[in-house]
């Protein structure tokens, strides 16, 4: 018997139904579970041909769709962003967690006299870069993608860590995906300081001056910009902020966002194009 708590094996339904759910930000079997057929029938793209399909799945793991009624998209939505949030945290504790104990192992030996000057106290606002952790990469995937970063080869990095080249090669790819994801648009800056904007980003946005041209700069926020209500939607669920954050991708790359559609990258490649703009030239694949 699966544990209902789980995340949903998507093999258990068609692949219209699968993006229908994963659009809702549904991605657990409790999370349908609370979810009633109406509130099913809302979603984009879900039929009854795919309802029958989920009722009958939850009846085979023991569970039923709920007879409440509730907002399906909102829930979806709030649980997606208290679980990134939950994340960031996650990562912010583990940084305070290592400054802690190195004060706390500095004061107990200024008591027990084992050392007679204060130690420099790092300061808190401050990212340790010896000890800092990408969220959402394995500890071997942020080993690697950091010392390719620092410039080191993957022969050294093998040697290191005790494992082949093709292996560092695999892990550093499995980095980089991850590191391309809209979620980690907020870590942008923590990218360019370890080395990775080339690697991460279609093309480094280090060398922009402050202003692109006479109307805009990198920092500038895409809601600020003429583009559709639609498409400023789709740059808010992914997490595409600011006009630096959209001329890092490429076409592939939008298409591949969800919810994205070729009407949509034509109309932004339409603004981008009134306004002296482009999107990146080459793939970040």
């Amino acid at each position: 018997m699966v544990k209902t708590e789980h995340i949903i094996n998507w093999d258990w339904f068609s692949t219209r139904t699968s993006n229908a759910l994963k659009n809702a930000g549904i991605t657990k079997v409790d999370q349908l579970a609370r979810c009633s057929k109406e509130d099913l029938l809302r979603l984009e793209n879900l039929g009854r041909k795919a309802l029958n399909e989920i009722e009958f799945v939850l009846n085979n793991l023991g569970r039923r769709l709920s007879h409440t009624t509730a907002n399906t998209q909102d829930i979806g939505n709030r649980l997606y962003e208290a679980e990134k949030y939950l994340e960031t945290l996650r990562a912010v504790r583990l940084m305070y967690d290592r400054e802690i104990a190195k004060t706390e192992d500095a004061v107990a030996r200024l008591h027990r006299g084992e050392i007679t000057e204060i130690p420099e106290i790092p300061v808190s606002n401050k990212v340790d870069l010896a000890n800092y952790r990408f969220p959402y990469l394995t500890d071997r995937e942020n080993q690697v993608v950091i010392a390719r970063g620092a410039g080191r080869t993957m022969r050294d990095i093998a040697t290191e860590l005790g494992i082949t080249p093709s292996r560092v090669r695999e892990l550093e790819g499995a980095a980089l995906i991850k590191l391309r994801h809209p979620r980690m648009n907020k870590l942008r800056p923590m990218i360019h300081k370890f080395g990775l904007c080339r690697k991460v980003f279609s093309h480094c946005l280090c060398g922009l001056t402050p202003q692109i041209n006479n109307k805009f700069t990198p920092d500038t926020l895409l809601v600020d910009m003429p583009f559709s209500v639609a498409v400023h939607n789709r740059f808010k669920n992914n997490e595409v902020i600011t006009l630096a954050d959209l001329l890092t991708l490429n076409e592939s790359d939008i298409i591949k966002l969800p919810q994205f559609t070729r009407r949509h990258l034509n109309h932004i490649k339409t603004v981008l194009q009134e306004n002296g703009l482009s999107l990146a030239g080459r793939s970040n694949e």
